[in-house]
């Protein structure tokens, strides 16, 4: 009968080896455990009203949601779903969802910039204090320059409409674009 006696060095590789997959384990449950519940977290009625005050706060724009999701690939990408929201007395809306993509290259180096936004079957409708030249067939410069200037305010985004509607409105006279799939870059 021979016994198998293992020399100091294989003992001290096998507990190293041993402890190695144990840290390797517990990261995976730990990571795991946060990506499950990072939405449920971001849902709650506190970062809710976090995020509304923000956006309140810089953009005038008041939004609500039902729940935010998070998709990690292909690239990470917040959704808010059920979302509505409005500007007083220019701008109102909803959408199924808006999916909101980060810029991959600022996102590396640690700056949050939005690389593209998509909105799933939005409902706008925007109204305008001056009057727009109705005159001009649709798609005529004097219509696109005065669009144009509305979205001036908007910072530079790559944006996609999917199956939206679109109501513009100036004064007595109202444009109306229904299952419109539109991007705007």
């Amino acid at each position: 009968m021979t016994t198998f006696s293992l020399s100091r060095k294989s003992r001290f590789r096998f507990w190293l080896l041993g402890v190695g997959f144990f840290v390797v384990l517990l990261s995976v449950m730990l990571l795991s455990i946060v990506l499950l519940t990072t939405e449920h977290v971001l849902s709650s009625a506190t970062v809710k009203e976090t995020v509304q005050q923000m956006l309140v706060a810089r953009t005038g724009i008041a939004i609500g949601y039902e729940k935010i999701g998070i998709d990690y690939f292909p690239s990470p990408t917040l959704a808010l779903h059920q979302l509505t929201f409005s500007l007083p007395d220019r701008l109102q809306g909803k959408a199924d969802t808006i999916r909101i993509t980060p810029n991959i290259t600022d996102l590396l180096t640690g700056k949050l910039n939005v690389g593209m936004v998509a909105l799933e079957r939005p409902d706008i409708s925007l109204n305008l204090p001056d009057p727009l030249p109705f005159s001009h067939p649709p798609g005529s410069k004097e219509l696109d320059i005065s669009f144009a200037s509305v979205l001036h305010v908007l910072p530079v985004l790559n944006v996609h409409i999917s199956d939206g509607r679109f109501s513009l409105a100036s004064g007595t006279r109202k444009v109306v674009g229904e299952h419109l799939d539109l991007t705007l870059k």
